[in-house]
């Protein structure tokens, strides 16, 4: 895939999550899941990572879909344990 078509899929994901983290009311120290679009992969996330984190965001993680669920993202307020 050319970069560029990659930057634009990494945009589009970052307007989806956006859009869903405004609908979101977060207390300090607060974590929300936002399931990602199917065609969201670790890759995209790797450069979305960055770009919420340099936004503010004390955590940013990947969460991997299994049977039965989708993919997602945690953002948290508060830096999370490992």
């Amino acid at each position: 895939m050319a970069l560029d078509a990659f930057n634009e899929e990494v945009a589009r994901f970052e307007e989806h999550f956006d859009a869903q983290l405004s609908t979101r009311k977060l207390e300090s120290g607060g974590t929300a899941f936002i399931a990602c679009p199917d065609d969201c992969n670790s890759k995209h996330f790797d450069a979305l990572r960055v770009r919420y984190i340099d936004a503010g965001w004390a955590d940013v993680q990947w969460s991997p879909g299994g049977y039965g669920s989708k993919s997602g993202i945690n953002f948290s307020t508060k830096k999370l344990e490992q």
